[in-house]
């Protein structure tokens, strides 16, 4: 074969080389193996980072209850009252039991029990530096509270009591610093004041709603709770 054959032939393979090197098909991604493909996929008890998970309202919220309403506080004055706990010895489960959530709850101005029966002792906790000179007193709601002034006429028969700090306790912020009662025949369900005293003049009032004797004693703690969410 000559030297001019020879290279036309070379030439003519390297065309052919060029032309299918070009045509070749682009690298596909390589397929994912199982397990990566269920590596970073959501298990049916986790919750995609991009959702959030629904609310429920099936079960009740221990954030319910009255608030601390303060009275007759001069603009720039610190409260004498900060908080309030109340407990109830016939309605939800006692504190040294578990999973109680009527009693028992923390001193605060807000989410405090709200719910008693007549002839139920109120076991009153408070948060304030003073340790006496302080009185509890419940009366008929008054819708007015401009009207709680410390001209208020208060009935020589309304429940009234002195509260004390507790003292040679291991646990003061549990302790009673006094309690209180309405006498079934005496007063009837309804809306309350609880009225907190200091010098003769009320400083602060809690919301109450008593029910008939027996009315709240046999109902769970999440009974009671949606009984208070609900008013």
């Amino acid at each position: 074969m000559s030297i001019k054959k020879s290279m036309c032939l070379l030439l003519a393979f390297g065309t052919l080389f060029t032309f299918a090197a070009c045509n070749k098909p682009a690298d596909q991604p390589k397929a994912k193996t199982a397990a990566e493909q269920t590596q970073n996929t959501p298990t049916a008890t986790e919750t995609p980072s991009n959702t959030t998970a629904s609310k429920t309202d099936s079960a009740p919220q221990d954030t319910t209850g009255a608030t601390l309403q303060q009275l007759n506080l001069k603009e720039g004055e610190a409260p004498v009252i900060r908080g309030v706990a109340l407990d109830g010895n016939r309605a939800g489960l006692s504190i040294d039991e578990k999973n109680h959530r009527i009693n028992g709850r923390p001193l605060s101005n807000r989410d405090i029990r709200s719910i008693f029966e007549l002839n139920e002792w109120i076991s009153i906790r408070l948060d304030t530096d003073k340790k006496s000179g302080i009185s509890a007193v419940i009366i008929p709601h008054v819708d007015n509270s401009a009207t709680l002034s410390e001209n208020l006429e208060i009935p020589d028969s309304a429940p009234r009591v002195d509260l004390n700090a507790p003292e040679d306790v291991e646990n003061a912020l549990y302790a009673s610093w006094g309690e209180l009662y309405l006498h079934p025949e005496e007063w009837k369900p309804g809306d309350y004041d609880l009225l907190f005293m200091s010098d003769n003049k009320p400083i602060a009032r809690i919301i109450l709603k008593f029910y008939p004797e027996e009315a709240l004693a046999d109902k769970s703690d999440a009974d009671l709770l949606k009984i208070m969410q609900n008013l």
